[in-house]
């Protein structure tokens, strides 16, 4: 549909005397961000349009430009209807959609609402599925070594001496107290014999 071209005009006329009565028995179809109609004469999802909304005695309840967000009750099962999104409404309309919003909480919302028993629904554009919580960070833990293992060497790997050095004893240092028991211990010098003193008798004249 080329950008100039008038948009087609749906009129939807009520059977309510007053917007109290309106809003009354089915103020659960209309929000701030659309309206559902309930009509067996349904458009496609994603048709745009303009809307009039009129009472019983032909005063004008809602006036704007809307488009088709949802359709219902196709196939035979549920209530046959659409769900009209407004993308632009006048200034009187705006004030009603403000005062709707600020009476009902469910009016508040910024689509179309989908009234109870409509039955299943078939959307302009699916609604996005938001994705699931991510699960909170583990704790950090202790990253393993990557260092190279070194194995130190056993007794039996090392060298019994050192090449090229002599192994010395290291002397015993005598505890107090056993001087006098060593010297007790030490085998006495042996006799002289009588051959060896009449030697020196005659050398020295003795």
């Amino acid at each position: 549909m080329p950008s100039d071209a008038p948009l087609p005009a749906l009129l939807v006329k009520l059977p309510f005397p007053t917007r109290a009565e309106f809003l009354r028995l089915h103020g659960a179809n209309l929000t701030a961000g659309g309206l559902f109609v309930r009509t067996p004469h349904v458009k496609a999802p994603g048709t745009e349009a303009v809307v009039e909304v009129r009472l019983q005695g032909g005063d004008r309840l809602l006036y704007a430009q809307v488009r088709v967000e949802f359709v219902s009750g196709q196939g035979g099962k549920g209530i046959p209807g659409m769900g009209l999104r407004f993308t632009h409404v006048d200034a009187p309309t705006q004030r009603f959609l403000d005062k709707v919003a600020a009476s009902y909480l469910h009016a508040r919302k910024p689509l179309p609402p989908t009234p109870p028993h409509v039955g299943p629904v078939i959307w302009a554009v699916p609604l996005p599925v938001p994705p699931p919580p991510e699960p909170p960070p583990a704790p950090a833990q202790a990253r393993p070594s990557q260092a190279e293992p070194v194995t130190l060497p056993v007794a039996a790997d090392l060298p019994a001496e050192i090449p090229g050095e002599t192994a010395t004893e290291t002397p015993s240092v005598p505890q107090p107290g056993a001087a006098a028991s060593s010297l007790e211990q030490a085998p006495s010098a042996p006799p002289e014999s009588a051959g060896v003193k009449g030697f020196f008798k005659k050398l020295f004249g003795g």
